[in-house]
């Protein structure tokens, strides 16, 4: 018990440390690109979590450790997803560079950027059409080979 409270008690301590240093440039703009991309990255999250256990596995973590892993990066949040990437931009990011980026966000064109890279936009279905046609046209396969999809 003693041990699971010390665990507690430092990641309390990262959590809070980590937040006091991300500006509120780096949430909103963690927030922007949850609110276009979130569903995608929980989507993806179930494959990538699938990955690594196996991964983990192949370097002789437990099968236990590797799926307990696993349900923990399935079960995060949107808001997790969001807190994590507002420490990355505040990291890798200047002030400068987030008030820049923020504003872009925000703008017009910004938002049409943004609004273009979600899952139901014209501009991504255009894009998946387009991807298939092209990895068709690299493998040699015909419409009447893959049923009409190319």
């Amino acid at each position: 018990m003693k041990k699971q409270m010390t665990a507690l008690v430092a990641a309390v301590t990262i959590h809070s440390a980590v937040a006091q240093s991300v500006s509120f440039e780096a949430y909103k703009i963690a927030d922007i690109s949850m609110a276009s991309n979130g569903q995608t990255l929980i989507m993806a999250m179930g494959m990538i979590a699938q990955k690594l256990e196996g991964d983990f596995v192949q370097k002789g973590v437990s099968a236990e450790v590797a799926q307990r892993f696993g349900r923990e990066l399935r079960g995060m949040t949107p808001t997790d997803y969001a807190r994590t990437y507002a420490a990355l931009v505040s990291e890798h990011y200047s002030a400068d560079e987030q008030r820049a980026l923020l504003n872009f966000l925000e703008s017009d064109l910004g938002k049409k950027y943004i609004n273009s890279s979600k899952p139901d936009s014209p501009m991504t279905k255009a894009f998946g059409q387009t991807l298939t046609r092209e990895v068709c046209k690299r493998a040699n396969l015909t419409n009447r080979e893959i049923q009409g999809v190319c």
